[in-house]
Formats: structure tokens, C-alpha cells, sequence
């Protein structure tokens, strides 16, 4: 039928906004008759074997996918997956009643395959709203390129029960500074992917992270003829939360952890703990968030403070020894840092880890700028890297 009478239609259309509104029109009627969607999965063929892929912890049928852009309203996702897609970007949405909208015909019409939601604007609202309806978030900062506001939407998600993947949109032009700031950002913060906009800010991302993060390649065009418009979809391969890395490490070998955290305030423990499972090796933690408790509960020696300074390396590695000592963990880490303000010394933005373990202390310096909160943020992603760095340089020694 689409053959016959709708592509002949479109292929004459200049507009490629009209001719896609035609052929979303004739998928949306074609639903709406008895039968017809099974008849579309038929035709099209939407399980294809050995094209399987797994990304951040969702099963995608195939690597293929359709952008944000067409299913505006959150109308036809149902019909579109039918089409042969893995997965449907709905919207962009940049108001909450949009998205309260497409939520409502989510209860009526719920979705068969997986669902994105792109959201453009009202973030946190829109992302809460939506939370229980989508399986993964694309946050579009095209026309906000502030990385930091999607730190509201990964504390929030903190809140929920079920994990689920966050992929920040980057603008289709944008300084190599500013990307990099951005793919930093990412792997601090347990982001779980970016969607890129062109073949050479994939390529820079892959190369950035290291293939760590992976991809969203929304650089292909739609094509002239609406109803086959797609973005292919690329991703490199899925990986686990550090804090989630490390769990495994410690459990396969039978290991204990604590933490001793002064800058960081308790958000290593919590992150830590947020692992099902972590009682079987978390053994708890000391915030020595005043020098005194640094002194009293962990032994650092005044002396040190008073010569070396609270923010210094020699702190960070008796915190870490100290907690250790304490709990008579296998490995323990530690921060003490500036996530505000400077010292005389150090800027704003420094940290110095300590991670202790049978094969001695070794610190390390981290800095980044920011605002206080997302500086925690990273001190305690940069801490948890350096941690699970010693437990597996420990593992290749004892071979």
C-alpha cells in the first residue's frame, strides 16, 4: 500500500517536512486498522537475527534506531518501532505539559519496543515526569551547552529505584575545548553516552575517552524519502559504573573496603553503597570532615598537618592508612580537598586521594574547576577511579 500510493506521493514533495507529515499520517492510520501493526512487523522484519547489541545494560535488537525530531508528540512510536527500529526518540520536548501530553498517551498506547524521551528544556521536571514511562533519556543542551545542569537530573535518578540511562545531546557545532569538557564531565559523572552530530565529534569523543563512553551517531541525515528516515546508531561497547567495577573486584577475591573522606563528605560511601550486594565488602567509613577528627579517629599526626597542610598528599595517604588500620579493611581510600576556595596553596578545585592496600599508599593529585557541588562530584569520581587503578594493579602483581 505505502509502495503503491504513498512513496510515488512523497518522492514529488520538495518540503521534506510535508512529505514526512504525509507518511506519518498513512503509518498512524494504518495502526489504527485492526491487525495492521503485526502486518508491519511482519513485513519489515523488526527481529533480525546477529544484529544484537547491548548498551548500558539495555538489550537493543538491532543497532539501528530513529532520532527526536520525527515522533514530535510522542503519537507513533508504537508504529514506527513496527518499521524495524530498535528504539524511537520521542519529542524533543521543551515544556512539561508537551510531556505530560505524550505521558498521557503512553498509559493508553503503551510502547512495545524501547522508548527514548529527548528533552530539550524544564530538564528536571520533564526527566521526573517521564522517569517511569521511557527506558532511557537523551538530554538535548543544543541550545543550553551547560553541561552542569544535568546535575540535578543524576542526583534525581539516584532517588529512583530502577536505573536508567542518561545520553546528553551535544550541539551539532562546538569548540574542541568545550567537547572535551564535556567528555570529561561524562566519565566523571556516570553519564552514560553522548549523542554526537557528525562524523568528526565521534571520532574526537572516541578518541577522548578512550572508547570508555559510548556513542549515539545521530550525524546520518534524514533521507528524501520521510517514511525510511533514521538515524543509525553506533555504539561502542557497554560498561559498568566504577563504583559497580570495583564491587565485582573485591567480591571475586574476597577483599574489604573503607573510605575516609573529608572534601567529599560521605558521597564515596554512598556511591559505594548504592551496589546491591556492597555489605558483603563495604565495611564502613569515617568523614573527617574537621581537623580533629583527622587527628582523634583516623591518627593523622598534627605534626603533618601543621607542616604538610590539610590538603596535601601526605593527609590523604594517613586518612587512607588510618581508616584501614580502623576497620581492618583489605583496601581503603580517602580525599581531602578544596571543592571551594582556596588555601593559600592549592586552587579551588584540588584534591589529593589517598588509596592504602596490602602492597603499601600511593596518593594522587586531581583538580578540576567547577561549582562546589559538581567539584564533589568529581573528587569522588576521581577518587573511585584511582581506587579500583590500585586494586587492579595489585591483582596483576600477585600473578
Amino acid at each position: 500500500m505505502y509502495s503503491l500510493l504513498i512513496r510515488p506521493i512523497t518522492r514529488r514533495i520538495k518540503d521534506s517536512g510535508k512529505a514526512s507529515a504525509i507518511a506519518l499520517r498513512y503509518f498512524k492510520f494504518e495502526g489504527m486498522i485492526p491487525g495492521g501493526r503485526f502486518l508491519n512487523r511482519l513485513i519489515h522484519g523488526n527481529r533480525p537475527v546477529g544484529l544484537e547489541r547491548e548498551v548500558f545494560g539495555i538489550n537493543f535488537y538491532n543497532p539501528v534506531g530513529l532520532g527526536a525530531g520525527l515522533d514530535v508528540d510522542g503519537d507513533l512510536y508504537n508504529d514506527l518501532n513496527d518499521l524495524g527500529f530498535s528504539f524511537v526518540e520521542i519529542g524533543p520536548f521543551s515544556e512539561v505539559a508537551a510531556i505530560r501530553k505524550a505521558i498521557g498517551r503512553l498509559q493508553s498506547d503503551p510502547p512495545d519496543d524501547i522508548l527514548a524521551a529527548c528533552i530539550s528544556n524544564e530538564y528536571l521536571s520533564s526527566f521526573c515526569l517521564a522517569y517511569d514511562f521511557c527506558d532511557f533519556f537523551v538530554i538535548d543542551i543544543s541550545g543550553n551547552p551547560e553541561i552542569e545542569l544535568l546535575d540535578d537530573i543524576l542526583d534525581a535518578r539516584l532517588t529512583y529505584e530502577e536505573y536508567k540511562p542518561v545520553v546528553v545531546k551535544i550541539p551539532e557545532t562546538i569548540a574542541p575545548d568545550d567537547l572535551d569538557y564535556i567528555i570529561e564531565y561524562c566519565l566523571m559523572n556516570s553519564v552514560d553516552g553522548i549523542e554526537a552530530r557528525n562524523i568528526q565529534q565521534i571520532s574526537h569523543i572516541k578518541e577522548k575517552s578512550k572508547g570508555r563512553l559510548p556513542i549515539i551517531d545521530g550525524a546520518c541525515t534524514r533521507r528524501s524519502i520521510a517514511c525510511r528516515a533514521y538515524f543509525k546508531t553506533s555504539f561502542c561497547q557497554n560498561k559498568m559504573n566504577v563504583e559497580q567495577r570495583i564491587g565485582l573486584l573485591l567480591k571475586e577475591h574476597g577483599w574489604s573496603l573503607s573510605a575516609a573522606e573529608s572534601c567529599t563528605g560521605g558521597r564515596i560511601s554512598h556511591l559505594i553503597t548504592t551496589v546491591s550486594g556492597s555489605s558483603s565488602y563495604y565495611l564502613g567509613s569515617v568523614t573527617s570532615y574537621a581537623v580533629s577528627v583527622k587527628e582523634k579517629v583516623l591518627g593523622v599526626s598534627p605534626s603533618v598537618i601543621e607542616n604538610k597542610g590539610v590538603v596535601s598528599s601526605e593527609v590523604a595517604a594517613a586518612m587512607a592508612e588510618g581508616v584501614r588500620r580502623l576497620t581492618g579493611s583489605t583496601f581503603a581510600v580517602a580525599t581531602t580537598g578544596l571543592a571551594e576556595g582556596s588555601d593559600g596553596h592549592y586552587p579551588e578545585g584540588t584534591v589529593w586521594i589517598g588509596a592504602s592496600g596490602p602492597e603499601g599508599t600511593f596518593t594522587e593529585i586531581f583538580q578540576c574547576e567547577g561549582p562546589r557541588k559538581s567539584n564533589i562530584k568529581r573528587f569522588t569520581t576521581a577518587a573511585l577511579r584511582f581506587l579500583e587503578k590500585n586494586i587492579v594493579d595489585y591483582i596483576n602483581n600477585c600473578k
